[in-house]
């Protein structure tokens, strides 16, 4: 297997494109510094292919966060977070999510991230502070359907009033388990209803 988390995470044709590649690169910029995306799928070749675009009503960010082994020594979680792609559009989204390995495919203890352009995946990231986590313990097998309808319903904004409550989403991949975590800005002071 690669040692490039880049190519761990997406398929073998996303891999090699070198727009991909440096979406991945411009997303990270534009994360962590807080300016706008430059990273987008759009804004790396394919403006003129298509005069109908669809907005989704945020910006997100596909991370991922490979395998650390024991042999590599203690690493910061910030650390081994790779962003992958910034879509701000419908069309963006499923050329991204079509270059995306299957979560059943990825190696154990590999995580995917699924967040709004602008909060990193770390519990330190002001928006995620105060915030708190739905957790969903899935049997091994049926990660990938649960992932593809929640990313869905993410960037499809289907929480209804509470979409500005949402930070992102992780899907965890372990040994016994998979793991599906909703992430959100809320401490619990309100009471939330998403359906």
């Amino acid at each position: 297997m690669s040692a490039n988390p880049f190519e761990q995470a997406m398929g073998a044709v996303g891999a090699k494109t070198p727009s991909a590649e440096k979406s991945a690169k411009e997303a990270l910029r534009s994360t962590t510094s807080g300016k706008p995306s430059m990273g987008s799928i759009s804004e790396t070749g394919q403006q003129g292919q298509n005069a109908s675009v669809h907005p989704l009503r945020d910006t997100w960010v596909f991370w991922y966060r490979p395998p650390i082994t024991k042999a590599n020594g203690f690493i910061e979680y910030d650390k081994t977070l790779h962003p992958m792609m910034a879509v701000k559009t419908v069309e963006e989204f499923w050329v991204a999510y079509s270059h995306l390995k299957r979560p059943s495919s990825l190696p154990t203890v590999s995580d995917y991230h699924f967040f709004k352009h602008g909060v990193r995946p770390i519990w330190e990231d002001q928006e995620n502070k105060k915030g708190g986590k739905w957790i969903l313990r899935l049997k091994k097998g049926i990660a990938d359907r649960y992932y593809e309808d929640l990313l869905m319903a993410c960037a499809g904004d289907q929480f209804g009033d509470e979409s500005d409550e949402l930070c992102g989403i992780v899907l965890s991949m372990r040994n016994g388990e998979d793991v599906l975590s909703v992430w959100i800005r809320n401490e619990g002071s309100k009471v939330l209803k998403i359906r």
